[in-house]
């Protein structure tokens, strides 16, 4: 196996164009966290142990844990599972949760890329997704990020987003190639089913782009970034050179993982 990846499903609001496995819940979390270690340790147990190549914590929004919480996720980890020298630990988080002191906790307990989900640089964005962080945090977390030692940083970003001119998302582009990223994926808002904008969608409250905006804006994208040095290596990721995401290539390019949690699949290399 060469893959781990956790899946915490615990966000602390719920953004309009989520789809994704996750609860509100907060007063969950101990007892997912303790049930989570338990899957890990019968898992382990019905498997060969083989050096693992990379760890994956998505959701939902893995930095609602607390240290104590990722303390004992970790300490399950090690336990039953080897790491090769240097193996890839990602995390994604939300700009909001990302204090110097929490970015201290996770360089410790050995995350060594964080992905941080900041979507749109502009305040009625953030706003229409119900996203939970302002402008000014998804910036800061950045550069809280490198400062506290993260030298390989991705964050997520949106376009196709009902309302954003293409000078918005010219704007967001250049903000997240002024901060110190080496990675960058950007996704297509959709508008999934049973989302809220879905619900906008069928009530005529809100449309989707029109397509020759999705064109333009992914065009821009295509232009902006390689130019600055950024490799286009999958359909919505983009990485200076040695900071591909190593977790996604080992999807890609076939090879065996192990998910934990809700919602989470594996795949067995064959």
């Amino acid at each position: 196996m060469q893959g781990i990846y956790l899946h915490i499903p615990f966000c602390r609001q719920a953004c309009r164009y989520c789809d994704f496995f996750f609860s509100v819940s907060l007063r969950y979390v101990d007892d997912y966290v303790e049930n989570l270690i338990r899957e890990i340790e019968l898992i382990a147990g019905q498997r060969r142990r083989t050096e693992v190549e990379t760890l994956y914590l998505g959701g939902g929004t893995p930095s609602v844990l607390s240290d104590q919480h990722l303390e004992k996720i970790v300490e399950a980890v090690h336990k039953h599972y080897t790491f090769r020298e240097g193996a890839e630990w990602t995390i994604e988080c939300n700009p909001d949760d990302l204090s110097p002191v929490y970015l201290k906790q996770l360089r410790n307990k050995g995350f060594n890329r964080i992905s941080i989900g900041i979507q749109s640089f502009h305040e009625k964005d953030l706003e229409l997704m119900r996203r939970s962080h302002t402008s000014i945090q998804a910036e800061q977390s950045v550069r809280d990020a490198a400062a506290g030692g993260f030298e390989n940083i991705t964050m997520d970003l949106i376009y196709g987003i009902p309302g954003q001119s293409l000078r918005e998302w010219e704007d967001n582009i250049e903000k997240a190639l002024a901060l110190p990223v080496s990675h960058i994926s950007a996704y297509h808002l959709t508008f999934e089913p049973g989302t809220v904008f879905d619900h906008w969608r069928k009530k005529g409250r809100l449309l989707p782009v029109h397509e020759e905006e999705s064109v333009s804006q992914f065009r821009l994208l295509r232009e902006r970034l390689p130019d600055r040095g950024f490799d286009h290596y999958e359909i919505s990721n983009f990485a200076l050179q040695g900071n591909m995401s190593a977790h996604n290539l080992l999807y890609w390019s076939g090879k065996s993982y192990t998910g934990f949690g809700p919602s989470a699949h594996s795949y067995d290399g064959t």
